[in-house]
Parts: C-alpha cells; structure tokens; sequence
C-alpha cells in the first residue's frame, strides 16, 4: 500500500528544476511565436533592409557612360528609319527648270499687259516634291509595280553612265511599244493597238500641243525594247528626253534602262498653291480614238 501511494504522490509533486525548465520553453515558445507574427505583419521589411543596404547610388562617372550610351543608341536608330525611308520608301526632291512645265515648275505672275495672272515656266529650282521609291523597289525579285505609260519619274538619265543627277520625265512608251512622232502628235502602236492610237496628252499646254519634234526634223519612229522605256517631258520645246539622246558615239539612244529609273512623282509639296498629288493615269485618259492615219 505505502509503495501505492509513494508513486501517486510523485505524479503530483514534480520536481522543482523540471518546472523551471517548463517556464524557460514557454518562454522560448512566446519569443519565436512574436517573431513569427512581426513576420507576417510586415513580410517585406527583413528584405527591404537588406536590399537597402546592398543598394548603393551609381558613381557620376556610371551616370554619365549610361546617359552617353542611352544617346548613341536612340541616334543609331533614328539614322537607320531615315536611311531606310530615305533609301527605300520615299525621297524629297526639287525640280530644277521648266521641261515639266506645266505639271511642275508652272507658276503664276502677273502680267501687266493683259492684267491677268498667268502660267509661267520657272526656269530655275521651284516645285518641291515627294518620289515614291517604294513603288518600282525590288525586293528579292518582287515589286508593287512597274513604270507604266503617263508616270512622271525621276531617274539617272542613261547618257552619263554613273553620274548622280536625277532628270524628271513622263513615259510615254514602254517595252512592246512602237512610239511613233508624225506631224507634231504622238502615236503608240503596240498589241492591244496594232494600228496605232493617238494619245491624248491632256497634261501639255496650248503651246506644246501638237508640237512635239524630233531635233533637225519632224517624224520619227521607236521600238521600245524589253526593260527600257521612252520618255518625254511636258514641255516638249525645252526638254531634252528619248528624241535628242546620244551615246559616246553620237549615235541615237533613245532608251532608259530601268535600273537607272529611282522612283514615281507622287505629292507636290510646294509652292503651297500648288501642292497636289500627282495620280497615276488611267488607260482611257492616255490614249485618244484618233488612230495612225498613213
């Protein structure tokens, strides 16, 4: 019996060291549950802290690099867009003289005599205009489109092998076609007209009209061979075109290869008066009914 209740009493007495011990877990338990919750109260700070500390502001010489950088490599972008609209897309270009006139370089002065405005040919820069470049560009054998009859284009003209001026024409006939000058008008024979068909030429003033020569005499006839094309300008008494080349021998060339062709006039800029988009023509508005009469 005594042995009974020696062993109850020791369940219900421990020692005094194992109840210090309880306390001094409680205590540790108490501190690591508070650590826990400023923890989750602010999850960011520990981090925050460190990153602060790692943080360290950028030396004014890094500064200066980056702005240098950050400068060059918005300019090297900016030179590329240029260069590829410049280059591939579209061009500004001024129009020197009077052999487009009255399509480009026509302005209005004042005369006195008749106390009108009147259209008169610049004979110096005036027209600026936009080329089109994108239009005839070939791409790995792939183009939007070709020169055709009544486009106004700017090219290097053939009779000066590498030379980087730029004329401006309008062509009037192109591979296929026979373009035939005969009593001051203009035909074209080709297969859809195998009799010949006036053209219109809507876009000459009075005093070109029915005035277009060859130079020392006033017919004449040109077969239009493959990728070459015949042009002319508006102004047909003040242009030198198709009718008056020569190579180095002094012999006919009356042909632009195509690779010299850089682009089709599209906007007329300035004068602001003049300012306009130059359309391409249709079909029925270059040919007129009148055919080749032999």
């Amino acid at each position: 019996m005594t042995e009974k209740i020696e062993t109850n009493e020791t369940k219900k007495n421990p020692p005094q060291e194992n109840k210090e011990a309880q306390k001094v877990s409680k205590k540790d338990a108490e501190i690591k549950t508070t650590e826990k919750e400023s923890k989750q109260a602010n999850p960011n700070s520990i981090e925050e802290k460190k990153t602060q500390k790692e943080k360290k502001p950028k030396p004014l010489k890094r500064k200066i690099l980056d702005f240098v950088i950050d400068i060059i490599l918005n300019a090297v972008v900016i030179i590329i867009a240029v260069f590829t609209v410049r280059f591939f897309l579209v061009a500004p270009f001024q129009v020197d003289g009077p052999s487009m006139c009255d399509t480009l370089n026509s302005l209005q002065r004042y005369n006195p005599q008749t106390q009108q405005k009147e259209e008169t040919c610049y004979r110096g820069s005036a027209d600026y205009i936009i080329v089109n470049k994108f239009i005839f560009q070939n791409f790995f054998g792939w183009n939007y489109s070709e020169p055709d009859r009544g486009d106004v284009i700017v090219f290097h003209p053939p009779i000066a092998s590498g030379s980087k001026e730029y004329y401006i024409k309008r062509v009037i006939g192109v591979a296929g076609d026979t373009v035939i000058l005969k009593n001051g008008k203009v035909y074209l024979k080709n297969s859809i007209y195998p009799n010949g068909r006036q053209l219109r030429e809507e876009y000459l003033n009075n005093y070109n009209s029915g005035n277009t020569h060859l130079r020392g005499r006033s017919d004449g006839e040109f077969q239009v061979p493959e990728g070459k094309y015949f042009v002319m300008g508006d102004n047909r008494n003040s242009s030198q075109d198709s009718r008056h080349w020569t190579d180095g021998e002094n012999k006919p060339a009356p042909f632009l290869p195509k690779e010299n062709i850089e682009g089709r006039a599209w906007i007329i800029l300035w004068p602001f008066e003049n300012a306009q988009i130059i359309n391409r023509m249709e079909s029925e508005e270059f040919f007129d009914n009148d055919q080749l009469k032999t």
